[in-house]
């Protein structure tokens, strides 16, 4: 993905964080840490703030520096500024662990097991004990964030407990999303739209009233996602399925093989175009919608929105979304055990400074400054005092570039209380998603080490199936789809698929037990 559309992406992430409010239960007091004044010295000492150096893994990452009124702010509260380099690209980072040339702090979602090294990263508990007792987290999350030596190393971001979602009843997922012309719906007379056989009747009949309009875009990632969905299948947070005790990869689901007929046939008869398939760029379905080119868009539900908010006022059309979901047996799959998280390395010239920084951004204050902004400035109450209200446009990036606002917020977090209007179309959308979804972050944990043998056959499972699924979804018949299906399958086991799922199954019987 080129970084053009992983800003997007992450603009995406950073609304949905906001209107999920990612605020954590397991939030400590930030007790020990002092503010500073102005002049960026501390009020009680007068000394200088402590600058740490931190490299932002996440080469898409669009804020280079730690400036801006949230950054301003935290610094405030917590006496450390941050010195921000992003990574050029993946293969940074593995080759400052192998030298040994790390900064302070490394914000990363990969190479996790290489940094949860004594040798290589400061364990947060140790630093804990030492430097902040005070900074409580709970048992879930120290569970899910032990290394095999039982210490962690980082809090990984975006992890909820179960007691969290039950909690806070009106927490909200981020699931794929269904977006419709409305007009048009209304100009076919609102034909039916409850089931996966309408949605095929209703792109026949747009493709033959609208011949220059394609019926249905897919994204190049979401778009997959919301149809797996509909077919029970698992996306988004993992790859796994569990089913009589037993773990499988997701192309061995049984409904695998009917959604691929189904996309399939949508592409015989010329419902989704090849050229969707080659898409590069994420940005792609962004500029057909925009233009009035789509009458069905599958993304996210954040997504949807910002298409929305950049349509002309000289444009009378909307992508509705569909808030009843379309398959037989839907099911979104929670298998979240976090996404990215902070270590602090042992060239860190402040261990103490930095544990006591990341306490306050797990704090409640803290990620409500790191994802909201400043109160008054960035957002405000409603009347109610129930939600935040934006102060800005949503989806203006340039604003929320430079003032910060949510990428700070993703060093820490929970996501499972809900702050946002629920009477928005999207929160509607993500309320109908929660309740097909099933909570199973101990898959989450099936995650080989990526230079174990396991690892190698995962990362080549994901290349050939990106290849192979190309050739299913283009098929000239259904029994060809089937016949690359089974192909696609073969290859799979002469990588060694079974020998990746005996390993999935034994590791599944060592971390279930975490859960219970």
């Amino acid at each position: 993905m080129n970084q053009k559309g992983r800003k997007k992406k992450v603009i995406m992430l950073i609304i949905s964080a906001m209107l999920v409010t990612l605020l954590s239960a397991c939030s400590g007091s930030n007790n020990g840490s002092s503010s500073t004044n102005k002049e960026g010295q501390d009020s009680s000492t007068g000394t200088e703030q402590m600058e740490l150096n931190i490299f932002v893994n996440h080469p898409w990452f669009p804020v280079k520096d730690w400036s801006g009124s949230i950054a301003e702010q935290i610094s405030e509260k917590t006496g450390v500024k941050l010195k921000v380099t992003v990574a050029a690209d993946d293969k940074q980072l593995p080759l400052m662990i192998a030298s040994g040339d790390l900064p302070d702090l490394v914000f990363t979602s990969t190479n996790l097991d290489r940094l949860a090294d004594s040798a290589v990263s400061y364990s947060w508990n140790e630093l804990i004990e030492k430097y902040a007792p005070d900074f409580k987290l709970d048992p879930t999350r120290i569970a899910i964030n032990t290394a095999s030596d039982g210490n962690f190393y980082t809090i990984r971001n975006n992890f909820a407990t179960k007691e969290e979602w039950d909690a806070n009843p009106n927490a909200l997922v981020a699931p794929g999303a269904l977006g419709v012309r409305k007009d048009i719906l209304e100009e076919l007379g609102n034909p039916s739209l409850e089931n996966m056989d309408d949605l095929e009747n209703v792109l026949g009949m747009v493709k033959n009233k609208y011949p220059d309009m394609i019926p249905l875009l897919l994204d190049k990632n979401w778009g997959s996602y919301y149809l797996k969905m509909q077919y029970g299948v698992p996306t988004i947070t993992t790859d796994l399925y569990e089913e009589d005790g037993k773990v499988s990869y997701y192309v061995r689901h049984p409904q695998m093989l009917e959604l691929y007929k189904y996309i399939n046939r949508l592409y015989r008869n010329g419902y989704i175009t090849g050229e969707n398939f080659a898409f590069k760029d994420t940005l792609k379905d962004n500029e057909y919608a925009l233009k009035g080119k789509v009458f069905a868009l599958a993304e996210n539900t954040n997504d949807i929105d910002n298409i929305n908010s950049q349509i002309t006022q000289g444009d009378n059309f909307k992508l509705t979304q569909l808030v009843n979901q379309l398959g037989s047996n839907p099911k979104y799959y929670n298998a979240s055990v976090g996404w990215s998280g902070v270590y602090i390395t042992k060239e860190n010239k402040n261990p103490e400074a930095s544990i006591k920084f990341m306490q306050y951004m797990f704090s409640e204050e803290g990620q409500k400054l790191g994802y909201w902004g400043i109160e008054g400035t960035h957002y405000k109450w409603n009347e109610e005092g129930k939600y935040p209200e934006l102060l800005y446009k949503q989806g203006d990036s340039d604003y929320i570039n430079k003032e910060g606002i949510g990428f700070w917020g993703l060093m820490s977090n929970s996501s499972a209380l809900d702050l946002v209007d629920p009477n928005t179309e999207s929160a509607k959308v993500k309320k109908a998603a929660k309740e097909i979804m099933e909570l199973v972050p101990e898959l989450g944990l099936l995650i080989p080490k990526s230079d174990s043998d396991e690892g190698v056959i995962r990362t080549k499972l994901e290349e050939m199936i990106r290849t192979e699924e190309v050739r299913i979804y283009m098929s000239k018949s259904e029994e060809e789809a089937i016949q690359a299906y089974n192909d696609m399958i073969a290859k799979a086991e002469q990588i060694g698929l079974s020998k990746y799922e005996t390993w999935l199954n034994n590791k599944y019987g060592e971390v279930k037990g975490l859960f219970k």
